[in-house]
């Protein structure tokens, strides 16, 4: 899945981990927000990508990448906690 835009996940849970999907984040500047996906436990990822330029910002939420997952940087973007 491409994400080239914001990231905003509330309520059901985000399946990220199952056949190991890659979530691409390619856009510039962009922010990641999750209020509560999973009741609470946030959203998973099996293989993210963080790419192209600008700060990818994890603003607010619970964001983690699964046992064996990979988390990839690439271009000139960086990735940043923000406020958790």
């Amino acid at each position: 899945m491409t994400v080239s835009g914001n990231w905003n996940s509330a309520g059901a849970k985000i399946d990220a981990v199952t056949n190991a999907a890659t979530v691409d984040f390619m856009g510039t500047g962009q922010t990641l927000t999750d209020a509560g996906s999973n009741n609470g436990n946030g959203v998973v990822f099996a293989k993210v990508l963080f790419q192209g330029s600008g700060t990818k910002t994890l603003s607010s939420g619970k964001f983690s990448v699964a046992n064996n997952g990979l988390l990839t940087m690439a271009g000139t973007a960086t990735l940043a906690s923000g406020a958790i």
